[in-house]
C-alpha cells in the first residue's frame, strides 16, 4: 500500500476497486485524512486524495449511486466519489461515533446504530441516513448499547448486529418498525476481532477471531 494503516475503511466499489480510508499509521495512533485505491486488475495501490478530516474507528457505506458514505471517527460524515476522486461534505448526519457500523438498507438508506462517543461511552442510539434527502433522522433506540460489532443485512430486510462490546450481545433491527430486538446468543464470545459474511443461502457466518465458527439462521 502507499501507507501502512489500521482502523481503516476497507470498501469494495461498484466497478470492482477497494477504498482504503483514514485509520491509523503508526503505533502512536496517529490518524490520517489519507486514502487510496486497490485495483485488481493491476494489483496496485493509487492515491485517492485526503478526507476532510483525519477519521479512524469510522464506518463506510456504498451507496445505490457509487458513492460511498463516510461517517464517525471525527468531525463530520462525507462523501468519496469515484467518479471524480474526490472526497464531498455529507451534510446532515447528526451524531459522531466510533467503531459502529454503516449499513445499506435494501431501500437505499443507511442505517447507523450504536457505537461509542469516541471516548469509550457506549450508545444506544441510531439513525437512518436517507441521500435522497441528505438527511438523518433518529430512528429506535438499541435494546442495550453495542459498539465493534458487525452488522449484517438479512434477506428479509432486517440488520444483524453481532457481538463486540458486549461480546455475547446479538440485535436485529427491522426497518419495517424501526425497532431492535434481542438476537439469539452466540455460543462464542464475538470479541470485536470477529467477522460476519452473509453466505448464498441467506445464512451469515460467524468467525470469532479464533478457531470458533458459528452459523446464524
Amino acid at each position: 500500500m502507499n501507507s501502512s494503516r489500521s482502523n481503516h475503511s476497507a470498501t469494495l466499489l461498484q466497478d470492482g476497486r477497494v477504498l482504503l480510508a483514514g485509520g491509523v499509521t503508526d503505533r502512536s495512533n496517529t490518524q490520517t485524512q489519507t486514502a487510496e485505491l486497490y485495483d485488481p486488475g493491476t494489483g496496485k495501490f493509487t492515491s485517492a486524495g485526503n478526507m476532510a478530516t483525519s477519521r479512524s474507528g469510522h464506518s463506510a457505506a456504498l451507496l445505490s449511486n457509487g458513492r460511498v458514505l463516510i461517517v464517525g471517527g471525527g468531525a463530520s460524515a462525507e462523501f468519496y466519489d469515484p467518479t471524480t476522486n474526490t472526497f464531498l461534505p455529507a451534510p446532515g448526519v447528526s451524531d459522531n461515533r466510533c467503531y459502529a457500523v454503516a449499513t445499506l438498507l435494501a431501500d437505499g438508506r443507511v442505517l447507523i446504530a450504536g457505537g461509542a462517543d469516541c471516548s469509550n461511552t457506549l450508545l444506544d442510539t441510531a439513525e437512518i441516513y436517507d441521500p435522497s434527502t441528505r438527511q438523518s433522522t433518529p430512528t429506535g433506540n438499541l435494546v442495550a448499547a453495542q459498539a465493534y460489532n458487525t452488522a449484517t443485512l438479512l434477506p428479509d430486510g432486517r440488520v444483524l448486529l453481532v457481538g463486540g462490546r458486549p461480546s455475547v450481545l446479538t440485535q436485529i433491527y427491522d426497518p419495517a418498525t424501526g425497532s431492535f430486538t434481542f438476537g439469539p446468543r452466540p455460543a462464542s464470545p464475538m470479541w470485536g476481532s470477529h467477522t460476519a459474511t452473509r453466505l448464498p443461502d441467506g445464512s451469515v457466518l460467524l468467525l470469532a477471531g479464533g478457531d470458533d465458527v458459528e452459523i446464524y439462521k
